[in-house]
């Protein structure tokens, strides 16, 4: 049934992130060899002290990648955009480098035990009522972001009559060195919260509770050809997610309310700018439709059926973990 603990040579990419410097450090934690693909310019801050061991490659040219691939039982495959500057960017690196890596993996490793991809439940896209999305609906992601990690999946999944592939979808995910759920604590800090319209629900996850679930996907063989939504347990409405973030910074902020409308007209200023100062820009029009979704929400019951998996954190102490990780290393 499951994989054999220790002892394997495992290969990640997208190690340096924040989600993937968290799995390498359970992956060492059980024992494991891991090998890295890194670039040149990667920043190594959250792997310097560990044991680890490094090849030198990249995913969009597919440089070194038969090096890195050669020798491992299993592959998590973290690499990818989340900030981008269109479509195209998006899906170079999120959705041709997985086939570029699949390609190489199926020529010189195609006994392979595992190949775990690490999606986003944007490829599934938001849904369109209060009933939680599950891994069984059609997708209909609505960003340049979502379409690039639903083809990607497509790609995955056409493997799987050669490789043993298993996709994993998070929600939002947040904890120790994340930098995107971290503005909300950042301006909670400062005494402000922002609320876009009422009673929004969304789904969450820890990031020590994902690294858990996706451990439990890649060692266990019911899950080989499968997709798998991994996030905290139950629903959480923003008025509630806010409430939790303020209990654990100790502060009473204010409630600031926007419009969808109003949002979207700081977001085309904000599109303008980007295109001055040619970055991409976290508020535009896309970023908006994105949050402003009414059910950003998915159904965890397959993984605690099928991998048994029950998110070992739950949801108010994971924010209060990571309020004082925050607070310990100054980012608040």
């Amino acid at each position: 049934l499951f994989a054999k603990r220790g002892e394997m040579t495992i290969a990640v990419t997208g190690a340096t992130g924040f989600i993937g410097s968290h799995l390498v450090e359970a992956l060492l934690q059980r024992g494991n060899r891991v090998v890295c693909l890194i670039r040149k310019t990667s920043n190594l801050r959250w792997l310097r002290n560990l044991n680890l061991e490094f090849v030198y490659g990249d995913l969009r040219n597919g440089e070194n990648l038969e090096q890195f691939v050669s020798e491992a039982d299993q592959i998590f495959h973290l690499a990818g955009l989340t900030k981008a500057r269109g479509e195209t960017e998006y899906f170079a690196v999120n959705t041709l480098s997985t086939q570029r890596l699949l390609k190489v993996i199926e020529k010189v490793n195609p006994n392979l035990q595992r190949f775990v991809f690490l999606s986003s439940a944007a490829a599934a896209g938001p849904s369109p009522n209060s009933i939680p999305v599950r891994e069984s609906d059609p997708v209909a992601p609505i960003t340049s972001y979502g379409r690039s990690k639903a083809e990607a999946e497509k790609i995955v999944l056409s493997f799987s009559s050669k490789l043993p592939v298993t996709i994993i979808r998070p929600p939002a995910v947040y904890g120790p060195r994340d930098r995107d759920v971290y503005v909300y604590f950042k301006w909670t800090q400062r005494g402000v919260q922002v609320l876009i319209g009422k009673n929004r629900q969304l789904s969450l996850v820890f990031v020590k509770n994902l690294v858990q679930g996706t451990l439990a996907a890649a060692e266990h063989s019911a899950a080989i050809g499968e997709i798998f939504f991994i996030t905290d347990d139950g629903i959480f409405t923003w008025e509630y997610l806010n409430e939790l973030i303020a209990r654990a910074l100790e502060v009473r902020p204010i409630c600031l309310h926007f419009s969808e409308s109003l949002l979207n007209v700081m977001a085309v200023f904000a599109e303008a700018y980007g295109k001055i100062i040619r970055k991409p820009i976290l508020l535009n029009r896309e970023k908006i439709r994105d949050i402003s979704q009414r059910y950003w929400i998915c159904d965890n019951s397959k993984a605690r059926q099928v991998l048994g998996f029950i998110p070992p954190h739950p949801t108010a102490k994971a924010i209060q973990e990571t309020a004082d990780w925050y607070r310990k290393h100054g980012w608040l």
